[in-house]
Order: C-alpha cells, then structure tokens, then sequence
C-alpha cells in the first residue's frame, strides 16, 4: 500500500516497528507448530514466505537457515519429483510445482550470489503449467491472455541460465579467455530470454509507455510483473557482464560491449525506477533496492574511472538512487547499508 492507504487504514506511524512485529509473531508461531519435526508442504509455504520478507527486515543470519530449512523438508516430502506424486490432483500438482519452483529460483539467483543447496541433479519435475488459479478448479481455457504464472516461468528460464553461468565461471579457475566466452555465451542467452518475453511482460527501455501502459486495467498485476522482470533482466546482465569490469576498466576499447550492457542495463534500470517511482515505493521490494545499488556503483565506478561528457549524467542518476533509496530506508534495512556505502565510497559525487 501507499502513504495515503497507510493512513487511511491506520498504520501510517511506526510501519517498521508494525512489520518487525508481525515478523516476529510469524516466526514465534512457526515455531510452536514445531515445523522442523512437522513436515508438510504448508510448512514449507510458510517457510519461503518468511524467508523472503526477512530480507526486508535484515534478518540475513535467519534467512539463510529457514530456506535451507524450507529446501531440506521439500526434498524429504519429494516434491521435486513428479513420479512420486502420480496421484494428486491437477491443484495438487501444480501448487506443488509452483512452490518447488520457487525455492529453486530464489536458490539459483541470490544476491549476493551463494553456494546453492539445489544442484539439478536434485530434481524431476516439470514446469508449473500456463494456468490460472481458476483454470485449476474448472476447465482449462483456450486463449492467450495473460496469466501471472507466465511472469514465474520467465524467472524459473533466468534462473537455469544464472545457475549454468555460475557453475561454469567456478570450473574456469580464473581462465581469462574462457571468462570471456562464458560471459558473451550467458548474455546472450539472457538476451534470448528478454526477446521470447510474453508480449505483456515485453518492454522497450527506450520507451516509457511500455512499461507503464498496462494492457488491460483489471489486471493490476501485469504492470506490476512488467517492471519487476525489467528490473531484473536488467540486473542479471549487469551481474554476468561485470564480472569483467576490472578488464574493461584497464583497457575499455577491447570491452566496450560489456562495459556498455552494463552502462546500459545500469541507466535502464535507472529509468525504469524514476519513471515507476510510485509503483516501486508501493511494493518496497528488497531487491529493488540492491538493483540500484547495483546500478550506481556501477555508474560511480564510470564516473570516477572514465570522465567524460557524460560523467555529470552519471553523477545525477547516483544521486537519483541514493534518494530513492532514503525514500524506502524506513522499511528496508538493505536501503539503508546501500545509501551508507554509495556517501561513502563516493563523496563527491553526491
């Protein structure tokens, strides 16, 4: 909800203290339900959620153990593999592809990047079908509307191709050569991905409209999917692509294709957030936060290492997200570490 909503329900004072409470409370009832020795998939439904909001409340420490914990009793109630559950109903089913799937992105694409408790050889399950809730109880329809589980099978695509990119770049040892490669072969896969977008999660940074015109005004959700996966394939081909920053740092002709994906994807993700300001305060997504953190080393590094007519403009959209990221602090303790770094690492461009 926004300010206005927060008032008008009256919970528009000490919103980080009511978050942390229901945190809290959440965490204290998981516990009386005894989940660790209580398995079932609602435990680990919970689990997932409380493993994400935690994020929001900088419970990093409790956040990584509930989803090796929420991971741990998926594999034991095996709901990863499809033959083991040949009897379930079609609700069943892709509810529980749906969750395992979600571990799996959440397991593959972290930030910051950790060891994954998932390889995949761990599972046997298919997609989670291209349904609605509602196509679940009654009978599928035959149509090409969108639905929001397509926005879930995009990320479960990205996080294949992240997960592979990883694996790969710990085999290389640091082989230059190879890293390059690597790093060419993974941004075009997700380019690939951005191009095989359903046409109502599709986008052109170049074009506001895109992203903020939703197709149908009863599915407030599609503008919201819209901006969420912009952000995030824009920061997924920063990841990949500055993982040669220091060569391109060092000699910027003979990377000048990554070094401006990531100037590019950097002011894109950038844009997204001035023109989405609104939308993207609503939600206050954690990981929103880290994009434009992200974003402005990214673009502080340019600045500092590379001034050019161009620097100014680099300067500003810093101190678009430092603002950005004040605005939200409140809410979010990863905003708040982000402004801390980006006024110190960068004086003087604030």
């Amino acid at each position: 909800m926004n300010e206005e909503e927060a008032e008008a329900a009256g919970i528009h004072q000490q919103t980080g203290a009511l978050l942390l409470n229901w945190y809290d409370s959440a965490l204290y009832f998981l516990q009386r339900a005894d989940f660790l020795r209580r398995w079932d998939v609602r435990t680990v439904q919970a689990t997932a959620i409380l493993g994400i909001v935690s994020i929001n409340v900088g419970d990093s420490k409790m956040q990584s153990v509930l989803w090796a914990c929420a991971i741990r009793i998926a594999q034991f109630l095996n709901m990863g593999n499809d033959s083991a559950h040949q009897n379930e109903s079609l609700l069943l089913t892709e509810t529980r592809r749906r969750l395992w799937w979600t571990l799996v992105i959440c397991e593959w694409i972290p930030i910051p990047y950790l060891a994954p408790c998932i390889s995949d050889a761990d599972f046997r399950i298919e997609l989670p079908a291209t349904l609605d809730d509602e196509e679940l109880l009654s009978e599928p329809r035959q149509d090409d509307l969108p639905r929001p589980i397509q926005y879930h099978i995009v990320m479960i695509q990205l996080a294949k191709i992240y997960h592979g990119f990883r694996v790969s770049l710990n085999l290389l040892s640091g082989k230059a050569a190879d890293i390059v490669t690597l790093v060419l072969q993974t941004d075009e896969a997700l380019a690939d991905n951005i191009a095989g977008l359903p046409s109502h999660l599709r986008f052109d940074i170049s074009s506001s409209s895109s992203v903020t015109e939703s197709p149908d005004v009863d599915k407030p959700w599609i503008q919201w999917q819209r901006i969420n996966i912009s952000l995030i394939l824009l920061y997924y081909r920063i990841a990949v692509n500055r993982v040669l920053q220091n060569q391109w740092v060092q000699d910027p002709t003979t990377f000048a294709r990554t070094r401006a994906i990531c100037l590019d994807s950097a002011r894109g993700i950038i844009s997204l957030a001035s023109t989405c300001t609104d939308s993207l305060a609503r939600h206050r997504p954690w990981a929103t936060s880290l994009h434009l953190f992200s974003a402005a080393i990214i673009l502080g590094v340019e600045a500092r290492f590379h001034a050019d007519e161009s620097k100014q403009q680099y300067v500003r959209d810093m101190r678009f997200c430092v603002g950005f990221l004040n605005g939200v602090k409140d809410q979010s303790i990863i905003a708040t570490h982000a402004v801390q770094i980006l006024e110190e690492q960068f004086p003087d461009e604030q």
